[in-house]
C-alpha cells in the first residue's frame, strides 16, 4: 500500500431539502469519496437505490444532523481513536456519520440494515454496481478509506469503527485492489462485456496519473478545491498539524 498525506482546501457542499421518497435514485456526485449512498439488496443482490447521496440533495442536508453526532462522538473520547485508526478527523464530510445518520433517521433503514436489505457505497460502489446490473457490490481500499470505517493499518473494515457508528458490516462493499478486474460491465449497457479493471478514489487517481509513485513526491490538482497529495511510502504518517493520511493506492502487495 502507497499512502499520501495532504492538506485540501474543498469548497462547502450546498443544502437542499430531502426527497419525500427516499427510495429516489438521485444526484451521484461524490466529493473526495465524502459522501455515500444506501442501496436495496434483493435476492441477496443490490436491486435499487435507497437513498444515494448527492451534493445538494438528501445528505447534504443531513450534514448538520450528522455533525451533531460527531459532536457527540468527540465527548465521549473517541475521536483520537478513530483519527488513529483511520488517518481522518472526525467530521460529518465523511460517509461514516452520514451512514449512520441514514439508519437511525430514514424511517426502517436500521431494520432493513438488519435483515440484509440494505447495502452501502461510495460513487465507484455504485457505478460498478449499475454497469453489473447489481450483481458485484465492491469497493478499492482509497475510497474505503475516506469512510471513516475503514483501518488503514490493518487494510480491512474494523470492528470497533463499526462498533463506535453502529454500521452493521453487512451493508459494506467487498474490498478490492485499485487494479485488477473486478467485474464486467452488462453487453446490453455498452454493446458488448467490458472488463472493469480498476478503482481509485479521484485525487487517488491523480496522484498515480501524475506518476506520484515514489515517497516525497507530491501533486497538486485543482477543480472542487485545491488538493495537495504526497506519496509517503509503504507506511502511514501521522500529521501534527490537523492534514489526513489516507491510501494512495493499493496495488498487489504494496
Amino acid at each position: 500500500m502507497r499512502w499520501s498525506g495532504f492538506r485540501a482546501a474543498r469548497s462547502g457542499a450546498r443544502l437542499g431539502a430531502a426527497p419525500a421518497d427516499p427510495r429516489l435514485p438521485i444526484a451521484d456526485r461524490a466529493l473526495d469519496r465524502g459522501p455515500g449512498g444506501a442501496l436495496r439488496r434483493a435476492g441477496g443482490q443490490v436491486e435499487q437505490p435507497l437513498a444515494l447521496v448527492g451534493v445538494g440533495v438528501f445528505l447534504a442536508a443531513a450534514a448538520p444532523f450528522a455533525a451533531a453526532g460527531s459532536l457527540e462522538l468527540t465527548p465521549a473520547g473517541h475521536e483520537a481513536r478513530i483519527t488513529e485508526l483511520t488517518g481522518l478527523l472526525l467530521d460529518p464530510y465523511f460517509s461514516g456519520t452520514k451512514l449512520a445518520w441514514i439508519l437511525d433517521q430514514v424511517p426502517g433503514a436500521r431494520e432493513r440494515a438488519t435483515r440484509d436489505e440494505l447495502a452501502f457505497g461510495t460513487i465507484d460502489t455504485f457505478l460498478i454496481w449499475r454497469l453489473t446490473g447489481g450483481k458485484v457490490h465492491a469497493t478499492d481500499a482509497t475510497n474505503a478509506s475516506r469512510t471513516l470505517l475503514y483501518n488503514i493499518r490493518t487494510g480491512n473494515w474494523d470492528d470497533k469503527l463499526l462498533a463506535i457508528f453502529d454500521v452493521p458490516r453487512s451493508l459494506l462493499p467487498g474490498l478490492r485492489l485499485s487494479t485488477g478486474v473486478v467485474a464486467e460491465t452488462l453487453s446490453e449497457i455498452l454493446g458488448t462485456r467490458i472488463p472493469i479493471a480498476g478503482i481509485a478514489g479521484d485525487q487517488q487517481a491523480a496522484l498515480f496519473g501524475q506518476r506520484c509513485t515514489a515517497p516525497g513526491s507530491v501533486k497538486n490538482t485543482y477543480g472542487t478545491g485545491c488538493f495537495m497529495l504526497m506519496n509517503t511510502g509503504n507506511q502511514p504518517v501521522a500529521s501534527k498539524s490537523g492534514l489526513l493520511t489516507t491510501l494512495g493506492y493499493k496495488i498487489g502487495s504494496q
